[in-house]
């Protein structure tokens, strides 16, 4: 029996009857059926294990964007729903997110060309946790979510535009045009750099969804499930 036609059985049906297409045996017995569903099914019914270990013919850094293939599935503008913002764990996912593209090698993108070797970035980075704090407990539609912390984003950039003082340099049609509707263009952010926050909001918006660890009773805190990282809420582990 090919792995499909295996996988295909065992997710048909409830997997502690889920038996042998030619002797009718049964694939598991002595097993908590709990634990069995849990793996086979796995965290908001994504599978573990084979797909998520990493590829010896790729980079690490390659491994790491194929880990992001769950939360990149969607995207966040087109997610309606709503999860409780907990700014600790968005904090602590941003800079596990961030830390792997760090890994990224020149020869695929040149280190001076790569939005989180910025400075503009590097200055983002140390206010995140304040941005985002402003959230912290509030139940919002993932898109209403990504489209504000988004724009904040960009206030954020145009507040340091003001600072440095760049606004002499713009026409007051210039000006005003910024000051409604900034953009990472008009601010002339580096090239790939607005492209960037966003992917990287995506992912962890829809890290909530999909990396939630239900297994609460054997998984604690930070942990892994193949060569991906799960979380349980903070309250579940009182």
């Amino acid at each position: 029996m090919c792995r499909a036609c295996f996988v295909k059985q065992a997710t048909a049906q409830n997997p502690a009857a889920a038996n042998c297409a030619y002797c009718r045996d049964k694939f598991f017995f002595g097993i908590d059926v709990q634990s069995l569903t849990f793996g086979t099914s796995g965290v908001a019914g994504k599978e573990y294990n084979c797909k998520e270990l990493g590829n010896y013919r790729f980079k690490s850094w390659e491994n790491d964007e194929r880990m992001c293939a769950d939360p990149d599935k969607s995207l966040a503008e087109n997610n309606s729903t709503p999860p409780t913002v907990n700014s600790e764990l968005v904090s602590e996912v941003w800079e596990m997110i961030a830390f792997k593209m760090y890994c990224e090698y020149p020869t695929s993108t040149p280190y001076h060309l790569q939005p989180m070797r910025t400075a503009e970035y590097s200055l983002l980075e140390s206010s995140l946790s304040g941005i985002v704090g402003a959230y912290d407990s509030m139940t919002l539609p993932t898109n209403t979510l990504f489209t504000t912390l988004r724009t904040d984003i960009l206030r954020f950039y145009l507040r340091k535009f003001f600072e440095a003082g760049m606004y002499r340099y713009l026409t007051q049609d210039k000006l005003h045009s910024l000051s409604v509707q900034p953009t990472a263009f008009k601010l002339g952010l580096p090239s790939g750099l607005q492209e960037f926050l966003d992917r990287t909001l995506n992912r962890i918006l829809h890290f909530f969804h999909v990396r939630k660890c239900e297994q609460s009773e054997s998984c604690v805190g930070w942990h892994d499930h193949g060569s991906r990282s799960y979380y349980n809420d903070r309250e579940a582990q009182v």
